[in-house]
């Protein structure tokens, strides 16, 4: 059987901006507060990593700068 992707959890310790395109030009979608715990997805967009969010009643994807993730943590779920 092959591995299951495993599911990152992005433990957030700092405010960050949530877009809708893996680009600063595009439209800001959320911002994530200390204490929020967010999906992160294990691949990078560039200078992104992709997050799901609540937005608008809906869960959909996000991308954060992963240079903005300076205090946050990101572990494995179990």
């Amino acid at each position: 059987a092959e591995k299951a992707l495993a599911v990152l959890d992005l433990q957030v310790h700092e405010e960050l901006t949530v877009y809708e395109k893996p680009s600063v030009k595009s439209r800001k979608i959320t911002n994530l507060n200390r204490g929020d715990k967010v999906v992160i997805s294990p691949n990078t967009y560039g200078l992104f990593r992709k997050v799901l969010v609540s937005f608008e009643g809906e869960r959909k994807g996000g991308y954060i700068l992963s240079s903005d993730i300076s205090r946050s943590s990101i572990s494995e779920r179990v």
